[in-house]
């Protein structure tokens, strides 16, 4: 029936990451002591596995993460903001959520607009248990260029400061909607494609929930609402009008955050416009 919602998504787990690959000879040398122990905001950091896939990213440790001598080589994440936990006791979720709150407030300064708007992700990476008891208590906050939505991460060179404004390079739009072979058709990632060239989805932006767990009663539904609500703000009609106009079934997907993510505090969503025959344009008004 045209205008119906056709699906919404939660992010799938995805494969085990590739198995590890030889390590670059960008990466500067460090000690075993803990090369995350002072971090410093503009680092950049490498990994010595190939890639990681969907949620994968979101696991990732300081120890698992190696500094390399400038941006401008070829790295994994970027450092754009640093503090300290207070006290000798480990943070409860209460203060987890707090820094994770802060890390996404200096994201958008240092992106100049909200990080779920382009294709990235956000790391909160505090101090490991080994750490914590040998005293550390810095904590940082990594940003991580990703392929799509919840799409593989990508390795880059460059800073990622900026990124978001002007012609957005790593900026969210069009894409091609991947899905599962199964009988559901369970949507995996989005890859990037330019809005004049044929494509099945666009990012329409970045909704919340209320707090509370990712699998509560409610949940889906307030999600799948919020990201029925942006349709009329993103294409300037209801989506009903829409369907008609376009002439074919179209429907809605949204991602939510990783359950690490979660966990964190962060109840955030990414929502896409999807169409049944692919498309040559934005549908943005």
């Amino acid at each position: 029936m045209s205008g119906a919602l056709l699906a919404g998504c939660q992010q799938e787990k995805d494969p085990a990451p590739a198995a590890s690959a030889s390590p670059s000879a960008s990466v500067a040398p460090s000690t075993a002591a803990g090369d995350a122990a002072k971090p410093v905001v503009g680092n950049c950091w490498t990994s010595y596995t190939a890639t990681f896939t969907g949620d994968k990213i979101n696991e990732l440790t300081v120890d698992e993460l190696h500094p390399v001598a400038d941006c401008a080589a070829r790295h994994l994440t970027e450092t754009f903001h640093v503090g300290t936990f207070p006290g000798d006791t480990p943070p409860a979720d209460p203060e987890v959520q707090r820094v994770y709150a802060e890390c996404e407030a200096k994201a958008a300064e240092f992106l100049s607009a909200d990080w779920h708007d382009g294709r990235l992700a956000l790391l909160l990476l505090p101090p490991t248990e080994a750490r914590w008891d040998a005293g550390v208590r810095a904590f940082r906050c990594d940003l991580v260029e990703r392929r799509g939505i919840s799409d593989a991460s990508s390795f880059r060179t460059g800073s990622l400061k900026d990124s978001l404004r002007g012609a957005r390079p790593i900026g969210l739009g069009c894409g091609t909607v991947v899905y599962n072979t199964d009988p559901k058709r369970t949507p995996l990632w989005m890859q990037p494609a330019a809005c004049d060239q044929p494509h099945n989805g666009e990012y329409i932006g970045t909704v919340r929930a209320p707090a509370g767990a990712a699998t509560a009663p409610g949940t889906g539904d307030h999600l799948r609402q919020e990201c029925a609500q942006l349709v009329d703000r993103y294409t300037g009609r209801s989506f009903a009008n829409l369907a008609t106009q376009l002439g074919q079934q179209i429907g809605l997907l949204w991602w939510r955050v990783s359950d690490h993510n979660w966990d964190a505090g962060e109840r955030s969503a990414r929502c896409v416009l999807v169409v049944e025959q692919p498309i040559a344009k934005s549908l943005k008004a």
